[in-house]
């Protein structure tokens, strides 16, 4: 895979139509430390919710400048 071993999160709608693909990345990514399929689309019914979680998982990965 083109993304080597950096572990990727994923949020997504149980209606998105993304989703298949999302589904298909999951499966042949062995990375994939978050995966959570919530109620609704592409759109805010989703973004909203998930804000903080995808900000801490970023902030996981940052590096720490001494």
């Amino acid at each position: 895979h083109g993304l080597g071993d950096v572990p990727v999160g994923v949020w997504i709608g149980d209606a998105d139509t993304f989703r298949p693909g999302v589904e298909q990345l999951v499966q042949q990514y062995p990375n994939t430390p978050v995966h959570r399929v919530l109620p609704g689309g592409h759109d805010g019914s989703v973004f909203d919710v998930v804000g903080a979680d995808m900000l801490g998982f970023l902030a996981e990965g940052a590096p720490v400048e001494s």
